[in-house]
């Protein structure tokens, strides 16, 4: 069975790997927590972002994360950015952000 995610949004694709590895080749710490990154986390994700703009796996849209961060995020930066609490896309944001 293919994967939902295809071509150039994929998280699988030449774009994505090259930012990631961009992202976390100095041990940077986890945008949300503070604690030491493992993945690149998109601050859209892939299946929210309009599928007639490109630039969903671009550096503007991706935070170094730790797992557990990425993985339980969500849709919190969304709800946070729209609210007011954060800035939009920043390619150096703030370390941690409270989202109550």
């Amino acid at each position: 069975m293919p994967s939902k995610q295809q071509g150039p949004r994929a998280r699988g694709s030449a774009e994505y790997k090259k930012n990631k590895r961009i992202l976390l080749e100095e041990n940077p710490f986890c945008n949300w927590c503070g604690m030491p990154a493992s993945e690149a986390d998109h601050l859209i994700e892939v299946d929210r972002w309009p599928a007639d703009q490109p630039g969903v796996n671009s550096l503007e849209n991706m935070v170094s994360s730790c797992r557990k961060c990425n993985a339980t995020r969500g849709n919190k930066y969304r709800a946070a950015r729209d609210a007011g609490r954060i800035a939009d896309a920043n390619p150096m944001p703030v370390r941690a952000v409270s989202y109550t």
